[in-house]
């Protein structure tokens, strides 16, 4: 069994301690507030001048039980993230997709109601001061509400999904968690790594390590190729299933709508990178120049180049140099890196990666809107 590298990341910052009083008394009142949310749906009326209140109050809550999912849902992410193989943090994340569920038939009512509602009285409900930040979100609703199953059907498709579709996601985890490669290094001593470990070692400035771990990395996931072929198909089987359900035209459909492009948008977008790919490949046979060599594997992608290529650089280093760089174009950013270094909030001996675990913690603290997110 391979070693296992201890996280160094300060997580009492969303709760003291997984498992403790705060964090089940979070987790049973955002459960009880889901299940309130779903049962006053049904008396709210329709979206009219008189129900305008009642529902702007609704949309609110709805709007903090979503924050606070979130807020759940990127702690255990993080803990999960650091060792894949807690079985408490595994089964609670488990029950946060069954929750994630009750919170999709919610939205699955929301839709229904924004679909029947007359122009001008749901020109009325954008117009109130509480709901201006999210307005474009309920157009969104509205538009997606027109390409949607049965109200009944769309709510089994949520229940389904925690099993079905959501439960592939799990699978992955559990099976990535426990897979290990043979790494052998130059000098013939043979290790056994978790497959983690692949990436950031090629990002190492030794070529034979590099390839080591691409090579042994490749072998271990080759005895899971029929697991990762079936669970991509059973994902892409349910997704055509359910669009043909919902008089999706096209598979793209749902994914420019959801990034607010359109598929002509997307085709000139691609078609651009297509005409500009020799920028890129200037650039790769740049770095191979630097390397030394005459072409780049994939192994070679991630590896130092140039004059410093060989050195090491601490984690103070990194962090002082991506702050720095966040400083000079988004002062905010800045700032709010410097903190999540301060706070260590960063897992950096397990990610081995400093900029990308960072640009991680960026993403998942965002206090936003989360209506976007639903």
């Amino acid at each position: 069994m391979a070693d296992v590298i201890e996280a160094d990341w300060d997580m009492t910052s969303y709760f003291p301690e997984h498992g403790g009083g705060v964090y089940r008394a979070f987790r049973e009142e955002l459960v009880a507030d889901v299940a309130e949310l779903r049962r006053a749906l049904p008396g709210l009326g329709a979206i009219d001048a008189e129900g305008l209140e009642r529902w702007e109050a609704w949309l609110l809550r709805l709007e903090d039980v979503a924050a606070r999912n979130r807020h759940l849902g990127s702690y255990l992410g993080c803990l999960s993230a650091a060792d894949a193989r807690d079985q408490a943090v595994a089964a609670d994340v488990a029950a946060g997709a069954a929750l994630r569920a009750e919170i999709e038939k919610a939205l699955v009512g929301l839709r229904s109601s924004l679909r029947d509602a007359a122009e001008e009285d749901f020109g009325a409900l954008l117009a109130r001061d509480a709901l201006a930040p999210v307005a474009w979100y309920l157009r969104q609703a509205r538009l997606r509400s027109l390409f949607s199953m049965q109200s009944a059907l769309e709510g089994l498709a949520a229940d389904l999904g925690v099993d079905g579709i959501a439960a592939w996601g799990r699978l992955y985890d559990n099976l990535s968690s426990a897979l290990e490669f043979d790494f052998e290094s130059p000098d013939g001593a043979i290790q056994r790594l978790p497959i983690s470990r692949a990436r950031s070692l090629m990002g190492d400035a030794d070529p034979a390590v590099r390839r080591a771990s691409f090579a042994g990395a490749n072998r271990a996931w080759e005895t899971q190729l029929e697991t990762c072929a079936a669970a991509l198909n059973a994902i892409a089987g349910t997704r055509l299933t359910l669009y043909e359900r919902r008089g999706v035209e096209h598979f793209l459909d749902p994914a420019c709508f959801d990034s607010g492009v359109s598929r002509r948008t997307l085709a000139t977008m691609i078609g651009v990178a297509r005409d500009r790919a020799e920028v890129a490949r200037r650039i790769l046979r740049e770095r191979a120049r630097r390397m030394g060599l005459d072409g780049l594997a994939f192994a070679d992608l991630e590896a130092p180049c140039g004059s410093s290529a060989s050195a090491r650089i601490s984690f103070e280093d990194a962090a002082a140099r991506t702050t720095d760089a966040f400083h000079r174009f988004y002062p905010a950013l800045g700032h709010f890196a410097a903190e999540a270094v301060a706070k260590r909030w960063i897992d950096h001996p397990t990610s081995r990666q400093t900029s990308r675990r960072l640009l991680f913690v960026l993403a998942t603290a965002s206090g936003e809107s989360y209506f976007h997110d639903l």
